[in-house]
This record gives structure tokens, C-alpha cells and sequence, in this order.
């Protein structure tokens, strides 16, 4: 009579069982090897040369599980002369804009957008700058007022979209 698969339950006869379950372990470990050797392929990290290249160990941005994750951006790189706030916030905006592009992505399927802001005081001024920007679209968002940002910028901005299917 028809017994159960020691691997899958599946009712097989006892002749078969022993076949099945030697089948069993061979597909297992065929599986196992596929998703090792595809660790890398699941992440998909995204760079351009219209955003400033990572001053650390990260990327500026990776694709995983359909979402497609924009690091930090500050406006410009080290080198770059002071601007006034307002060009500070269209500058970070435009390398997140530019890393959501090398992915297939627009402002548009951003689903949330966590800003970094060094100083309350400039709240308004990024909403103004955000809402042009973003338009009718109003994915979740956090501002979060912090003491200071690296190199002495006033803005960091980080998103995260729906990566587009092709």
C-alpha cells in the first residue's frame, strides 16, 4: 500500500519510497546550489555617474524583492562649493532622481522617502522644494531634524520605490 514520501509526504509504494526519497535529496541539493550560486543575483546595485560615487563601503542604491532602495544623497561631493539651501534640496533630490532612473524608476513609484534635515528651520523651505518636485504624488515620508550632516551640508535624502517590471 501506498506510504508517504520521507521527504515531500507524497504517497508512494514502498518500492518507490526509497527511489523517492534518494529523487528528494538530489532535487534539494540542486535547489540549495541554485540559491547559493544565485546569492548575488537576487540584489541588483545600482550606480550612475549623475550622482556622487559612495564616499564609503555601500552602494548608491540596490534593487531587492521589487523594491529598489536609494541610499543617503547628499547635494554634491566633497569638492563642491556652499549653496543655499533650496539648491542644496534640488541637488540631493536630483542624484536620488538620477539613481531611481538607473533602475527603471521616476519619483513616481516612490513609496516612502525617510530626509534628513540639519536644523528644523529649513522644514519648510524642503517641503516647498519636495511638493514641486513630487507633484500629485505623496509617497510616506519622514523629516528628521539632525544636528549636522557630513561635509556641512543642510539635506540628505534616501528613498525607497517599486522597482518597474520589464
Amino acid at each position: 500500500f501506498a506510504q508517504p514520501c520521507l521527504r515531500h509526504g507524497s504517497p508512494v509504494s514502498a518500492l518507490q519510497r526509497a527511489g523517492c526519497a534518494a529523487a528528494c535529496d538530489r532535487l534539494l541539493a540542486a535547489l540549495l546550489w541554485l540559491v547559493a550560486a544565485n546569492e548575488d543575483a537576487r540584489l541588483k546595485f545600482i550606480s550612475t555617474t549623475q550622482a556622487p560615487t559612495p564616499g564609503g563601503h555601500y552602494s548608491q542604491g540596490v534593487e531587492a524583492a521589487g523594491l529598489v532602495y536609494v541610499s543617503g544623497m547628499l547635494p554634491a561631493g566633497n569638492n563642491q562649493p556652499p549653496m543655499d539651501f533650496d539648491s542644496q534640496a534640488h541637488s540631493a533630490l536630483d542624484h536620488c532622481s538620477a539613481v531611481l532612473a538607473s533602475a527603471g524608476c521616476s519619483f513616481n513609484d516612490v513609496v516612502q522617502c525617510t530626509v534628513y534635515l540639519a536644523g528644523v528651520e529649513h522644514w519648510p523651505a524642503f517641503n516647498r522644494v519636495y511638493a514641486e518636485r513630487f507633484g500629485d504624488h505623496r509617497p510616506a515620508r519622514a523629516v528628521v531634524p539632525v544636528p549636522a550632516l557630513h561635509h556641512g551640508f543642510l539635506v540628505e535624502v534616501q528613498m525607497v520605490a517599486e522597482a518597474r517590471r520589464a
